[in-house]
């Protein structure tokens, strides 16, 4: 009897579909989980410039998405936290 990976038996118990490494690198890159997090009207107005540390630096267009932006703050950190698994923790906005 040939002994089975527990992953590919979860996989295969739960449907849940095998995601090869570079798909799972390229959904932690700092503009893809940008774009996953604010809405696609945010989105078009700021992206990110710069990752310094645990530090995504965004790029603002104009001041009044700047100021939305500022507002959620503390919303926006904690989905980038979930969805990076904790690689990047803070925000920083700059026009």
């Amino acid at each position: 009897m040939e002994i089975e990976r527990i992953d590919s038996i979860l996989q295969r118990l739960l449907n849940i579909p095998q995601v090869d490494s570079e798909t799972l690198e390229r959904t932690l890159e700092p503009d893809v989980l940008w774009g996953r997090t604010v809405n696609k009207y945010l989105a078009a107005h700021s992206y990110v410039d710069q990752v310094k540390g645990d530090t995504l630096i965004v790029k603002v267009d104009s001041s009044v998405y700047l100021q939305e932006l500022r507002m959620s703050q503390k919303q926006l950190e904690e989905s980038i936290r979930k969805k990076s698994q904790g690689q990047y923790t803070r925000l920083r906005f700059i026009l």
